[in-house]
Parts: C-alpha cells; structure tokens; sequence
C-alpha cells in the first residue's frame, strides 16, 4: 500500500524526479564536446570589462543580457575550465525553464499530460544538446515562456494594469536576450491587439497597443540602434542553401526542424527507421492538437503559429538549414504542449506515438554522449587538437596558417594559435587575395591549410587556394577529420555530390628542398 501511495505521489508530481533526471543529463561530462565557434565568441567577451562587453555587442549585434549573465557568473570561482563553467550555467537555466514551464503552462493540464509532456522534455536530445552549450538558448527559453504566459494573460485582459506591466518587462527582457523571439512575441502581441481593433470595431485595446508599445519601447530605448542595425543586415544575409529551389530549400528547413525538435539531431540508423515509422502519428496528434483548440495551455493556437510563423521567418532568412533548431529552441516548450494536445484525445494511439518519440530520443542521446551520428558536424571539429599539432610541428615564424572561413568557424582554433602564428580566415575577395600573396613570397617553410571537405565558396575559390598552394609548396600530408556518417554518405548520393570521407581537412605544405 505504501509503495502504491509513492507512485501515486510520483504521478501527482513528477517534477522532481524530471529535474533529478535532467540535471544528471545536463551535467554530465560538461566538457564532451569540444570548443565550437559561436562557444568562443561568448569566452572572448566575458574576458571584457563590465564597460567594454556593450561596445563589443554593439559591434557584432548581439544584445547584452546572456553576456552580463555570462560575466558575472564566471567572477565565482567555480571548479572546472572556463568553458566548462559558462556550459553549466546554460543548464541551469534550462532546469530553471522546466520549473516555470511546469508552474505556469502545466498547471491546468490532467496528471498525464504533465507526466508525458515532462517525459518528452526532460529527454528531448534538442534541448540537451543546446542546453549544454556556453550560448544564450536555454536563458532565450526560459525568459521566452515568461514573455509568452505574460502576452496570453495580457491578450485575455488588455486594461489589466499588471498585466500590462508583466507583459512590457518580459518583453523587453526578452529583447535585451535575443532578437528574434523578442520580435516574435512583441509583433504578435501587437498584431493580436490591431486585428481585435480593426476587425472587430473594438477601440478599447488601442490604449493597451500605444501604452505596451510605449512601455517596451522607452526600457529598450538605449539598444535601439543595435537591434536596427541587426533588422538591417538581415536582408544582406546570404546563409547556404542546399537546392536552389526555394521551395524545395523551405521544404528542408521545416523538415530539418521537425526532425530536431522531435527527436533530436543525432541519432542512429535505427532511430531513423523508428523515427520514420512516427513521423505520420506525430502529425496526426499535431493536427488534432490544433483543431481541438484545448483550454490549456493558456494560450491560442493562433498566437502560438504567430509567434512561430514571425520566428520562423526571421530565423530563415538568417541562418541556414542546421541553425534553424537553435533560433527557435524556445518554440519546442509549444510544439509538444500542441502535440499532447492531440495525445489527450487519442489516448492510447498517443502512448504508442509518444512511446516511440522517447525511443527514438534514447538513441539520439547515446549518439550524443558518444559523439557519433551527429547532423550537423561542426560542433566536433577537435580544434585543440589541431592547434596541438600545429604547435608541435612549426616554427612561429616561419609558418602561417590559412583557415577555410565559408564553411567553418575557425575562432576556437585561432584563439589557441592567434598570438603565436600568422593566419588568414578567408572569407571574400580580400582575404583570398591576401592568402595568395603570402603563399607567393615565398617566405614561408611551412603552411597550413585547414578547410572543408564541402567547397561552399564563390566559384571554388577554396579549392583553387589549394591549387595553387600547391603549385608553389609541396603537399607533404593530408590530416582528415570528423569523418563522415553513414546517412551523410547516403545524403551526398541522394544530391548527386561527390562522397568524401571526412568533413575536414588539414593539409601541411612544406617550402621545396631547395628553397629552405
């Protein structure tokens, strides 16, 4: 009897074990993966005084509040390497985001739905993946379903003083953490607020739309120009395309986001297989879920697609296919809250659906953990590892290293290396002309050439870097790294494309006997 009234218990608060659960997941091995670009960007500025970090943000248009966060958190003399640290306070602000998630969106839902949706988030391999990273998902997610409870309370009441003010400050904060979620939800807000004034000949929310706009806009006033200045460059932003097509490239990315938020985005061949076999199930639910429009949770699927509809489009145009399920982290909380939705109304196909969603989730997290499987292969790059060998086997100055900078991050690498050897990232004309110059002084008795296997860069110019490079020193070896997946092999021959073996590459050029 005692052990039914412990699982009763369980049933009745499964919140404990779901944070117990995630934290052992989130903490674990902390240092799995190594440093990857974006990673590096937020160790630089945290290095920054408090008055040089905004300077810095305005430059490269990133709003300021994770970096203050970041800065603050790491003045504690926490155990661990500096990576390691800004990695945990990512977690925590996940676990942080599952308590206001459960206190405020589940709090109405029947025991089962909370149980599953707990089950679903707490192994979501997603979550995990950019919950762990030293970047500012998880905090974007937790003050996103503040911003998000405050918007649906204060579209249920627009006169609501508090509600007014609950909503602005969430808002605004949400700002001051990322852009594209602070746009989404603020333009919907204001969207729902003109639709109820124009369509339905309703003047009393004009007083909520001029005092939540005037509210939002004053405590955002002094990074105005930053957000404006990053609204700008958004139409000049180039991101890879797989296919030309554009439908067929809009057809990728929403695939490639189904596939994240719903089972991860590393994950084996069975996994793909069971994944498959789901695929049609998790659309069925979802599609329940919208049209049964349930009580819970508080708020209406048509302020849920706007906000992801706005989200969506800006993360799109910004990002390629494998960076749209980082943008829109903070939509997954709504994704599966849509998806239980249709699971309350097909109660045992729904066990079956979900069951095999978690299976596959399981997979996805022992890919994860042994660093296999994975879509998107820059966060593996061993650039400590490379930055070893380059030391180990050059003289500072006699060696420069040139860095493919179209389809690789190359920061952790420099950061290592930047103080003790000349490098170039090549990334446009200039640089690549500057890469041939250095190649044709001569000068040199050793040069390094890290690239990508996949040549993105206008008319080959990577490839023909190579080439030439080639021409003037002798290419002694060729280190390969990351190597390919199975499903990358089976991808390139679905796309027509030549199969390499590995994502990257390092070639080690040595000046000719007779010219050193």
């Amino acid at each position: 009897m005692a052990r039914l009234e412990r699982w009763r218990w369980f049933a009745d608060n499964p919140l404990p074990l779901a944070l117990l659960i995630q934290s052992g997941l989130l903490f674990y091995r902390l240092d799995l993966l190594p440093v990857w670009g974006d990673e590096q960007f937020t160790l630089d500025v945290i290095q920054r005084s408090w008055r040089h970090i905004p300077l810095v943000l305005q430059a490269d248009i990133h709003p300021p509040i994770y970096y203050f966060l970041a800065k603050l958190w790491s003045m504690i003399p926490w155990p661990g390497e500096p990576i390691m640290q800004l990695r945990a306070l990512s977690a925590v602000t996940c676990l942080a985001a599952t308590g206001v998630i459960y206190r405020f969106w589940l709090r109405d839902a029947e025991p089962a739905t909370r149980c599953w949706f707990l089950a679903l988030w707490t192994l979501s391999p997603t979550l995990l993946m950019y919950s762990r990273m030293a970047r500012s998902y998880s905090l974007q997610l937790l003050i996103a379903m503040l911003a998000l409870f405050a918007a649906a309370r204060f579209l249920q009441a627009p006169a609501d003083r508090k509600r007014l003010a609950a909503y602005v400050i969430a808002a605004t904060a949400l700002l001051y953490t990322h852009y594209l979620p602070g746009i989404a939800v603020a333009g919907a807000g204001g969207l729902f607020l003109l639709v109820d004034i124009f369509k339905n000949k309703n003047h009393r929310p004009i007083r909520a739309l001029v005092f939540s706009s005037l509210g939002i806009a004053l405590l955002y006033g002094p990074w105005v120009p930053t957000l404006v200045s990053a609204v700008r460059r958004v139409p000049a932003a180039d991101p890879y395309v797989l296919v030309q097509n554009a439908s067929l490239e809009t057809a990728v990315k929403l695939a490639y986001l189904f596939t994240s938020f719903s089972f991860g985005e590393a994950f084996p061949l069975a996994g793909i297989v069971v994944g498959v076999l789901v695929t049609p199930g998790i659309m069925w639910l979802l599609w329940h879920g919208a049209r049964d429009s349930p009580r819970w949770p508080p708020h209406s699927l048509r302020h849920t697609l706007t906000v992801a509809l706005i989200a969506y489009l800006g993360a799109a145009a910004w990002v390629s296919f494998p960076f749209i399920g980082a943008r829109l982290l903070f939509l997954l909380p709504l994704y599966l809250l849509w998806l239980l939705a249709g699971r309350a109304k097909w109660q045992r196909a729904g066990v079956m659906i979900c069951g095999g969603m978690i299976l596959v989730s399981l997979g996805s997290l022992s890919s994860y953990y042994s660093k296999s499987n994975f879509l998107n292969q820059g966060y593996l790059v061993p650039f400590d590892e490379i930055a070893a060998l380059i030391e180990s086997k050059s003289s500072p100055s006699e060696t420069v290293l040139l860095v493919d900078d179209y389809n690789t991050d190359p920061a952790p690498l420099l950061a290592e290396v930047r103080e003790k050897f000349a490098a170039v990232r090549i990334r446009n004309a200039g640089s690549q002309a500057q890469a041939r110059a250095l190649i044709e002084s001569g000068g040199w008795r050793k040069i390094w050439f890290l690239r990508n296997s996949h040549d993105i860069s206008p008319h080959l110019a990577i490839s023909e870097l190579e080439a030439f490079a080639a021409q003037h020193y002798e290419p002694e070896r060729r280190l390969l790294y990351v190597p390919f997946s199975s499903m990358d092999h089976w991808a390139a021959a679905w796309l027509g494309r030549s199969a390499a073996t590995h994502h990257y590459q390092m070639i080690e050029f040595t000046a000719p006997e007779e010219t050193r």
